[in-house]
């Protein structure tokens, strides 16, 4: 009998190996897919995955992402707080463990708490939702990160800012808490609910006229801002972040004053002789003004193409191949942002085609006046 049970121990064992090693294969086949732009395969792929599991936290992620890349927004949302279980990520959430979450119903009278979560150019991005949020309540307090406290207290529909290194629960009061990822499948947003009309962030007149006589800037040169990298602590940056080297053609087009606004340890990067302003942009609140007094902003994919887009600012955005759900598939043209115009890498690494495409445009705009 001991010999029999440990047969069907060792063939079980055998079994779930087969099984873990099948879900592997299948997954990095539906990712492959994705990469690759074949975005009705991976769905395919995936939404089998997750009927054989539901369990399966890494399927379920990847589908909520392959969706809301293709503008799915409703199903999308629906599955993406699985990220919080991810290995690795759960940590991170503990604090909010057993607190009352809120589900988008009226909360007259009571504290929401948006919690920190992401990145800066997701709360930008999310901003715009505020006002619906505040809507159906009482007060809202906005949880972010000091870079960003001065130009949020400016949002539409926050009432209050508290400043955190991270997730920081016990130093405000509130009755309900929501992740701020979380916001747009709570308020039940859809691909109807997220072009809404930009500016939805706004500078004070005052302080952009300030900047453009700092800067001296003159209606006859195209005065264009430059974001060549994003954090460099983020694991897909070396893809999303172009070498300043591969940008260079840009500055031979004629009739152009160029601006850095690159932030952190790229912005030191060798280039060609420019305005570097990074050492002066001391939170987003300098940045966005700024970029309110500048004609247009070029950037990669960054907290700076958030900015730009929520401003509404004329905004170039030059992306990786990879694919991208803030960016979704249009070849051009933002569901988020109607001032941003896209540029896309034709194949993985390819910062020369994106180059060259970018110098034909801004030739055709400094053709058709520096002010077009």
């Amino acid at each position: 009998m001991t010999a029999l049970a440990s047969a069907h121990r060792f063939a079980a064992r055998v079994a779930a190996s087969r099984a873990a090693l099948a879900r592997a294969e299948r997954m990095d086949a539906a990712c492959a897919d994705f990469v690759a732009h074949r975005f009705a395969q991976a769905e395919a792929a995936l939404e089998t995955l997750v009927a054989a599991d539901p369990g399966d936290v890494d399927a379920r992620f990847m589908l909520a992402y392959v969706r809301l890349t293709c503008g799915d927004f409703a199903r999308g949302w629906e599955l993406f707080d699985v990220m919080r279980e991810r290995p690795g990520v759960q940590a991170a959430y503990a604090a909010l463990e057993g607190l009352p979450r809120w589900d988008g119903r009226p909360f007259a009278g009571r504290r929401l708490l948006i919690a920190r979560e992401a990145g800066f150019g997701d709360l930008l991005q999310l901003a715009r939702f505020f006002p619906l949020a505040k809507a159906r309540g009482g007060t809202v307090v906005l949880e972010c990160a000091p870079e960003l406290a001065s130009l949020a207290a400016t949002f539409a529909g926050v009432d209050e800012v508290h400043v955190s290194d991270g997730i920081s629960l016990a130093a405000t009061p509130f009755d309900l808490v929501l992740p701020l990822m979380s916001l747009p499948g709570t308020l039940g947003i859809g691909a109807d609910g997220i072009g809404m009309p930009a500016p939805y962030i706004d500078v004070a007149r005052e302080r952009v006229a300030d900047v453009a006589q700092t800067l001296r800037l003159r209606a006859d040169e195209l005065n264009v801002g430059l974001v060549w990298a994003g954090n460099p602590a983020l694991a897909n940056d070396s893809a999303r972040s172009a070498p300043l080297s591969a940008l260079a053609p840009l500055f031979t087009v004629p009739g152009i004053r160029w601006f850095g606004l690159q932030k952190g340890p790229r912005a030191l990067d060798d280039g060609p002789p420019f305005e570097r302003l990074g050492a002066q942009l001391h939170d987003f609140a300098a940045t966005a003004a700024v970029m309110s007094a500048l004609d247009l902003v070029i950037t990669t994919c960054t907290a700076s193409a958030h900015l730009a887009g929520a401003l509404g600012r004329p905004a170039w955005v030059l992306l990786n191949h990879l694919p991208e759900w803030r960016w979704q598939t249009d070849p051009s043209a933002s569901a988020w942002y109607p001032s941003v115009r896209l540029f896309r890498q034709p194949e993985p690494g390819a910062w020369d085609a994106v180059a060259a495409s970018v110098c034909a445009a801004l030739a055709a705009r400094t053709e058709a006046g520096a002010r077009a």
